[in-house]
């Protein structure tokens, strides 16, 4: 076989799991499945501090894996709720877990575009901490506070931003027409299966069982009641 072929395989597989990963979605009643054109298919999800999740296939080296991802504090008002909820023993828990990862990051938009991300090198626990005894600090910033120097000079003096993410703020915004910003600090989650194809051979239904039970535990580190409860819903 040529390193073309290989190639081709690979694709095929990779939109046949896919179309799997839809049909899973698909299969848990308690969430609306959204198709946009400028976003994968994802699940609507009922949670004040985490709008949207995606189930999709992911190339790993030699293997292709099923990915759920989780962007909670996507925009000032999620952030805001995520912080007020978010329960800190139990997000440590889960990122100790060798099938989640969680990801601290703070994202920079004009309006609802997503301009650029930072990715504070302190731990977890500190930068959780923080927002959590801070979150009034998560807001809409307009020109004219200090040119955004005010903003921007005070996240990298408290580690949440580099000198390259600096500049490239200064770019964005410093030397734009744009007159406000917001950021947001967010907390990036994803659980992985292991083998794609084994997840496929249980079933969509079956697999949306597994796929629930990971959106509930993330969830649950800061929504003590689960507005999708399979329990009850039952999954189709």
């Amino acid at each position: 076989m040529t390193e073309t072929d290989s190639l081709h395989q690979r694709q095929e597989l990779g939109h046949s799991l896919g179309d799997f990963a839809l049909l899973t979605m698909r299969s848990i009643p308690s969430v609306e499945v959204a198709m946009h054109r400028k976003r994968n298919p994802h699940m609507v999800l009922n949670d004040p501090a985490c709008h949207w999740a995606w189930l999709q296939p992911e190339q790993r080296e030699d293997r292709i894996v099923f990915r759920l991802d989780l962007h909670a504090g996507d925009s000032i008002t999620q952030a805001k709720a995520l912080y007020r909820e978010l329960v800190l023993d139990k997000l440590l828990a889960l990122s100790r877990k060798e099938e989640w990862t969680v990801v601290p990051n703070v994202r920079f938009s004009f309006m609802s575009t997503g301009l650029h991300e930072s990715y504070p090198v302190m731990g977890l626990k500190l930068y959780a901490q923080f927002w959590i005894q801070h979150a009034e600090f998560i807001k809409k910033v307009h020109r004219g506070v200090g040119d955004f120097g005010g903003i921007t000079d005070w996240l990298r003096e408290a580690a949440f931003i580099s000198d390259d993410d600096v500049r490239e703020l200064h770019r964005l915004f410093h030397d734009s027409k744009r007159d406000h910003m917001h950021f947001f600090p967010r907390l990036s989650l994803y659980r992985r299966w292991p083998v794609a194809e084994q997840m496929r051979g249980m079933g969509e239904q079956a697999f949306a069982q597994e796929v629930y039970g990971a959106l509930s535990d993330a969830q649950d580190c800061w929504s003590q009641s689960n507005p999708h409860n399979l329990s009850h819903a039952g999954v189709q």
